[in-house]
């Protein structure tokens, strides 16, 4: 996830204990924010969430928080977005809470505010295969990019087994291209995908480009790369959707990597 962001990485979800939740009643979308909701599905083939969801407080936020949607959507290379809401786990959902709360209610995170993709659902019974994103309410535009990365990064992993995005070629290449070097065997890595991040971060060294940058509002950060998933999505995403005045690295070997491999 991005250094704005505050979600967890993705796989500590899947071996955390779950929780279930009865969302309160959401509050209703303005004329307007309605109207920007029907575009972004239309344009996009996404669905947007209302019922149980809250999208803001008011007009004002609503917009802005729809519109740092529909901007993510648009600041993507149209082949990414098209795989990202469209995969083998199904059309894309987009969610808004402040409980980490997906569509059936389950909170693989436990209670809290959360940004993640995920191509699982729980109903308190069975798991299912599903395509979500969840947001933090007003969750901005990069963040949002970071996660539709991720659902175009996980399109043909298994359900729930977001470490298997390491052994495809595309990341294969991103990591060659961009100073990622495994440092265990091929059989190993395979013997480890399903184990948590920190397991799996512990069998990459990274050598490449220095990830700090400057926010638009003049804040030095880093890009949150604990990982070669994480790396792409977060560099990926400030690449392609940060906003005016984010003063970023030149990164040439990510640039280059993006253009000749997302557009």
């Amino acid at each position: 996830m991005p250094a704005a962001s505050v979600a967890p990485t993705l796989g500590d979800a899947w071996s955390a204990t779950p929780y279930l939740y009865t969302p309160a009643p959401d509050a209703a979308l303005s004329p307007a924010a309605f109207e920007l909701l029907t575009e972004i599905e239309s344009e996009w083939g996404v669905r947007v969430v209302v019922a149980g969801q809250d999208w803001g407080a008011d007009e004002t936020a609503q917009m802005r928080n729809l519109g740092a949607l529909a901007g993510a959507l648009a600041s993507l290379p149209s082949n990414v977005v098209s795989l990202a809401t469209d995969n083998s786990h199904g059309s894309l959902t987009v969610l808004s809470n402040e409980a980490g709360r997906t569509l059936a209610g389950w909170q693989p995170y436990g209670y809290g505010a959360a940004n993640f993709y995920a191509t699982q659902d729980w109903d308190g019974n069975v798991h299912t295969v599903a395509s979500q994103i969840v947001l933090q309410t007003g969750a901005n535009r990069v963040t949002i990019a970071h996660e539709l990365l991720h659902a175009y990064q996980m399109r043909d992993a298994p359900a729930g087994s977001y470490g298997q995005a390491l052994l495809t070629e595309e990341m294969g290449a991103f990591m060659a291209a961009t100073g990622w070097v495994q440092i265990v065997s091929d059989e190993e890595l395979q013997a480890a995908v399903h184990g948590s991040w920190d397991e799996i971060a512990a069998l990459f060294r990274y050598d490449g480009a220095d990830l700090g940058y400057v926010s638009e509002t003049g804040e030095t950060l880093e890009a949150f790369a604990p990982n070669p998933i994480e790396a792409l999505t977060s560099i990926g995403a400030l690449i392609y959707a940060a906003p005016e005045g984010t003063e970023l690295p030149d990164w040439p070997e990510y640039r280059r990597w993006f253009e000749s491999n997302l557009g």
